[in-house]
């Protein structure tokens, strides 16, 4: 109060009561307060003046994407005696006194009693059909190969959770799609339950099998339910503060993100059959109809443009209207959505063209079959009303890697051709085939060994691969001072065609052939069995063998500890068992996420065994270890 009687040019003389009379008097002069405020910078002028007229209600200003505006008009107003600062909350109150002087005489508050006109021009119901199915069409290609890739490799996560923006881009660039469509792929997925987080990262969850047999039209509509009963908004890019946020970061329910879709659609239901209408008179009537409904950061220039352009991506808008799948969601008749979808979208197609320039093409949406067979052996270039698959020297390998054949590859797409394989698919198979395993990798003495002796003098002298470290050991063997793994990457970075022996193949995406409909490959031939010992001798040899028994801590704390905790690992448990041996004192620092330190001193040891299990908890989950802080012990001084 003193602080801003002085900012208004006031004396603060006498008690509070005298204090306050004295501030309204002056603030009573409208005439000392618009002169003040002139001299204010144009911003915060034009902010004041905005805050007197709509008032300072605080959701108005993420809205219009106007928080720091605002914030630097409430600081300055608060300095200068315009504002009450309030130690609650964000938002200062402005007097009344204030409010009446910037409005001035021949203000009054704004009140539309009619809503507002929405424009229109005409357009074919085909014509909202036909865009409508194409983009759901797309949508759900564009999802397939999304959780067909995310099968062979899964996307990392960052420590705090979600998809950050750099991994992102590299999906969003893989399948041609932009950052608003990536992200609703990603939302609506993990929302149907077809995401699941992984040690390696995000992958595909155990219904995703289930989900891919099923016919496009019950896919499609999962997906489209998944968004109109989402709890927030899916494709939220930016927070207040207009920093870009990761995707399937956890955001909790909000009842005016999930209105604004209802009231949208709502306000397109209303438009007479055979009319379109522009975005900005849709929102500007869905928005007068519920004042209240939230407008994202990132559509501050034109409110409730990710939303629309969510019900675009999943055909539920198209060419301006509502189309039969959004009107169908505003019945919540399910039912009515799967039939819509059903003659919209294509049956699944077996068959695939074949072309001379390395390419397969299936027209419609692949069946299970077919875009596990491609995307194994080929590389996604196109999605959408057809798929486009590219073969390469690399993606061959890539499916002998997995365990197949040439001529067992070769027999499964010319079980999808239309017509016969062109002559250069078949000389790509048979040439990778011919090239494949001359080089081998083994794990236990870092070798490289090739029955090619011409090959392997090549590989030694081939500069690209310096950093490995080849020594020619015999005209067949090369010694190798890099991992297995890293020489074998290395390898096929620079065009040769090795294989790992000694190691387990990867597990390859097309193991759950049979779970999802696929023919199974040839049975492998089987080996006899070896012949079976006499149980006499192995009973004679066994009972000849001295015992070995594993030797129980023998320190008590160390014994008290095992039993304590069975599952940590020896090593900690005897970090514990020496802090109590030492002094009788276990001295314990934790140290959270936030930065903050916590230190304790236990020498009871019942309180130990509560320390046990904290650090048996974290230990167990290293995600929550990672995040949650980090826990040391060590003898107390």
């Amino acid at each position: 109060m003193e602080m801003a009687l002085r900012a208004l040019g006031g004396r603060p003389r006498g008690n509070k009561a005298e204090k306050v009379e004295a501030l309204l008097a002056v603030l009573a002069d409208p005439d000392r307060v618009r002169a003040l405020v002139r001299l204010a910078p144009p911003s915060v002028a034009e902010g004041l003046r905005t805050m007197a007229c709509t008032g300072t209600d605080e959701d108005d200003r993420y809205y219009f994407g106007e928080f720091r505006r605002h914030r630097e008009a409430e600081q300055w107003a608060v300095a200068h005696g315009l504002l009450a600062g309030s130690t609650w909350g964000y938002t200062a109150p402005m007097p009344a006194e204030v409010a009446l002087a910037l409005r001035g005489g021949d203000y009054r508050a704004p009140f539309s009693p009619r809503p507002p006109v929405i424009r229109t021009h005409p357009v074919a119901p085909e014509a909202v059909e036909s865009a409508s199915a194409a983009a759901i069409g797309a949508f759900l290609s564009h999802a397939l190969a999304l959780l067909d890739r995310l099968t062979r490799v899964p996307v990392p996560l960052l420590a705090g959770g979600g998809v950050g923006v750099r991994e992102l881009g590299r999906l969003a660039k893989a399948l041609g799609v932009e950052d608003t469509e990536i992200r609703l792929l990603l939302a609506l997925s993990a929302a149907c339950r077809l995401l699941m987080p992984g040690t390696e990262g995000l992958g595909v969850g155990d219904r995703f099998d289930e989900w891919r047999r099923e016919e496009p039209a019950a896919q499609a509509a999962q997906l489209i339910t998944s968004w109109w009963a989402f709890p927030s908004a899916p494709t939220r890019s930016r927070d207040a503060d207009g920093r870009t946020l990761p995707a399937l970061r956890g955001q909790d329910p909000c009842a005016g993100c999930h209105a604004a879709r209802v009231v949208l659609l709502h306000s397109a239901s209303g438009l007479p059959a055979g009319q379109a209408a522009d975005l900005a008179d849709l929102a500007a009537s869905a928005r007068w109809h519920r004042p209240l409904i939230h407008v994202l950061t990132q559509d501050a220039d034109a409110p409730l443009t990710t939303t629309w352009r969510e019900a675009e991506l999943l055909g539920v808008a198209a060419a301006g209207a509502l189309s039969p799948l959004g009107a169908a969601l505003l019945t919540d008749d399910e039912n009515a959505l799967v039939e819509h979808l059903t003659r919209l979208l294509p049956a699944t197609s077996d068959t695939a063209r074949f072309g001379s320039d390395l390419t397969a093409l299936v027209s419609g949406t692949p069946s299970v079959r077919a875009s596990t067979l491609l995307d194994s052996c080929a590389d996604r270039e196109s999605s959408g009303g057809a798929v486009i698959w590219r073969f390469s020297p690399t993606s061959i390998r890539r499916a002998m890697d997995e365990g197949t054949t040439a001529d067992r590859l070769l027999h499964e797409l010319a079980d999808l051709a239309e017509r016969e394989l062109p002559q250069a698919l078949t000389y790509l198979v048979h040439d990778v085939a011919r090239r494949h395993g001359r080089l081998r990798l083994h794990a236990a003495t870092s070798l490289i060994q090739s029955d090619d002796e011409a090959l392997l003098a090549e590989v030694a002298v081939d500069k690209r691969l310096a950093k490995l470290g080849l020594t020619l050991l015999a005209p067949t063997v090369l010694a190798c001072t890099v991992p297995l793994d890293v020489a074998l990457a290395r390898l096929r970075e620079v065009g040769y065609f090795p294989v790992a022996e000694g190691v387990p193949a990867p597990p390859s995406p097309r193991g759950t052939a049979a779970a999802r409909g696929q023919r199974t490959p040839a049975p492998r031939t089987v080996r006899p069995s070896p012949e079976r010992a006499d149980e006499g001798v192995l009973a004679s040899r066994l009972l000849a063998t001295p015992s070995i028994a594993v030797p129980e801590p023998t320190t008590w704390p160390l014994r008290e500890l095992r039993a304590l905790a069975p599952d940590l690992p020896l090593g900690q448990l005897a970090l514990l068992s020496t802090a109590l041996e030492v002094g009788g004192r276990v001295a314990i620092t934790y140290r959270a996420a936030s930065g903050a330190v916590t230190h304790r001193v236990i020498s009871d040891p019942e309180l130990i065994g509560a320390v046990v299990e904290a650090w048996c908890e974290l230990r167990q989950d290293e995600r929550v270890f990672s995040v949650s802080g980090m826990l040391s012990i060590a003898p107390a001084p």
